[in-house]
């Protein structure tokens, strides 16, 4: 089981405001943590369509030594209030010598960030760590925002946008790090890969058109090759009946950290 530890080191405190990024597949806010030495990031995270109630949770922080990536368990402590959280985590090693932790809230009841004012984390086999959250309600109030704004932007054949009610679906597992095309990592292809597609009437992505190259047509390929087929749900228009629409997002294609942190939604 895990345990939440005392901790004897002083808060976190954040170095400068949030940042809010956003496209059509996510919506992200982050800032940094001082002093400089602990080169700590943190950031939350909302997929567009995504039906979880509560955010993901990103955090970059110095690597345990010897340590590999893997996935665990975390406790997360909201402050002042004491409401624990459990949370899944999945971690990725940055060659900065950084890793990259995914903490997601297990259950399926929204949780109260907003009057959060530090987070505590203890994930499996880590230090504990307490960052001061400047101005939390604010912060998820835009990000619940850009999600809800995201979400209205499907689209007809010509690219306009249309008002059809579209099922709530998931694309956290749709590109992963473990899709790299094995001769795009040997030739140290990198890069962003801007698709549209289209999802029929039977519910299914049925096309897929590259409309931004990330200058590898092999990670370009890749990306349509794994969107198609993907299951979202029938869609219907004002009327009723079942309608095809068209969705775009952006996928990042990333060996360096910095854009593993763009593809985890946080921006640098």
């Amino acid at each position: 089981m895990l345990t939440i530890l005392a901790l004897a080191a002083a808060v976190l405190q954040p170095t400068g405001k949030w940042v809010l990024n956003a496209d059509a597949a996510e919506c992200g806010l982050a800032h940094e943590y001082g002093p400089e030495a602990a080169r700590v990031m943190f950031g939350l995270r909302r997929l567009t369509f995504e039906e979880r109630p509560n955010p993901q949770l990103i955090l970059v922080q110095p690597k345990r030594d010897g340590a590999a990536a893997a996935a665990g368990q975390a406790k997360l402590v909201l402050l002042p209030d004491g409401l624990e959280v459990d949370a899944s985590v999945r971690s990725v090693d940055l060659p900065d010598g950084r890793e990259l932790l995914q903490l997601v809230p297990s259950g399926g009841k929204a949780i109260d960030f907003g009057g959060t004012e530090q987070l505590r984390i203890a994930s499996e086999g880590r230090e504990p760590l307490t960052l001061m959250l400047q101005r939390p309600a604010a912060a998820l109030k835009a990000l619940e925002g850009c999600k809800a704004a995201a979400e209205k932007s499907v689209y007809d054949q010509a690219g306009m946008p249309v008002p059809v009610s579209v099922p709530k679906y998931d694309m956290t597992d749709w590109i992963t790090f473990g899709d790299y095309p094995a001769e795009a990592i040997r030739r140290n292809e990198q890069g962003v890969t801007g698709v549209r597609w289209r999802v029929g009437t039977g519910g299914r992505v049925d096309e897929c058109l590259v409309v931004q190259g990330s200058g590898s047509p092999t990670l370009d390929a890749k990306t349509c090759a794994l969107i198609r087929g993907k299951h979202i749900g029938q869609a219907r228009a004002a009327d009723g009946k079942v309608t095809v629409f068209y969705a775009a997002a952006r996928f990042s294609w990333a060996l360096r950290w910095s854009a593993l942190l763009e593809t985890a939604g946080l921006r640098v």
